[in-house]
């Protein structure tokens, strides 16, 4: 008897904490040219608290504020005034709008999100990640070359 309540109490927690993910990233790759501007979107299944966008040793986060009944930009240095939150929260969405792609911004990402717990702290909720692919197109510099000495001899 001991045994079957172990393993629906273990059942149970399993489907739980296997509900929260991520639903969607969109898109999966992004292909941008150095300086114009793209936007990612993660979606869940399930209200999030904090959502995070990890690039390298770089991030942004995302957290549900309940007093202000909004979504507000946390710590997000590495992409300041370069950024903005994307998406509606009702469904499930976190997403960011980059105002001009940076060379650096080229490799893979991650959207990382906690499930919202009413009243718990951050650790507290399910966790989920999705990865994407961010290229950034540079400039040839040889045809650079090549156009900017063509103006010249015009």
């Amino acid at each position: 008897m001991l045994l079957l309540a172990m393993a629906l109490v273990g059942a149970a927690s399993a489907a739980t904490s296997s509900s929260f993910y991520v639903k969607s990233v969109e898109p999966e790759v992004i292909n941008v040219k150095l300086g114009e501007p793209f936007e990612v979107l993660c979606t869940t299944y399930d209200w999030y608290e904090w959502c995070t966008f990890k690039h390298e040793e770089n991030s942004c986060e995302i957290e549900w504020k309940y007093d202000l009944w909004n979504v507000t930009m946390g710590p997000c240095d590495n992409y300041k005034n370069r950024v903005e939150f994307r998406g509606v929260y009702k469904s499930y969405e976190c997403g960011l709008q980059f105002a001009e792609a940076k060379a650096e911004d080229d490799g893979e990402w991650s959207c990382d999100f906690e499930s919202y717990i009413k009243g718990g702290s951050r650790g507290d909720g399910y966790t989920a990640s999705k990865t994407f692919r961010v290229n950034v197109e540079l400039p040839d510099r040889k045809s650079t070359r090549l156009n900017s000495s063509h103006l010249c001899n015009l």
